[in-house]
């Protein structure tokens, strides 16, 4: 599938994590979307611009390390597309479970404990795959 984030083009295919921040423009399919599945959630951190503070939803239970690190991983790299790893596709189809079974008893708690792991999942593949890091995305200049 073709996705293109700030007027570069990505082909996506099984196993494609794909991170995008509210200034980044960005678009699936060319024009259209072909068949196939694909999982998405957006995480709404209060942010619209790279210099400002992110604040995390409430149901985030990371530790505030964590928490720190990820954040800074996300704010330092505008790279759109990543590997996924077999835990992450794992956690988006336990995602994709969650919401079959709504209406079961304990289906938000169980949501959020999902959407959790996917954020430590996501942390352990930044860590493993981003090499550099860079501060200036996060400048009022650059904003």
């Amino acid at each position: 599938m073709a996705f293109t984030v700030d007027k570069r083009r990505f082909d996506l295919g099984p196993g494609s994590l794909t991170i995008t921040r509210p200034w980044q423009l960005h678009k699936l399919g060319d024009p259209n979307i072909e068949p196939g599945r694909l999982h998405w959630l957006i995480v709404d951190v209060r942010v619209r611009r790279p210099n400002h503070e992110w604040r995390w939803p409430d149901w985030l239970v990371l530790t505030p390390q964590d928490m720190a690190e990820l954040t800074r991983k996300l704010r330092h790299s505008e790279m759109p597309v990543w590997k996924s790893t077999p835990q992450i596709a794992q956690t988006f189809q336990s995602i994709s479970q969650c919401i079959l079974n709504w209406r079961q008893p304990h289906s938000v708690s169980r949501m959020i404990v999902k959407l959790n792991q996917l954020l430590i999942g996501i942390l352990d593949a930044l860590n493993a795959q981003q090499l550099d890091e860079n501060p200036e995305l996060t400048s009022r200049r650059r904003t």
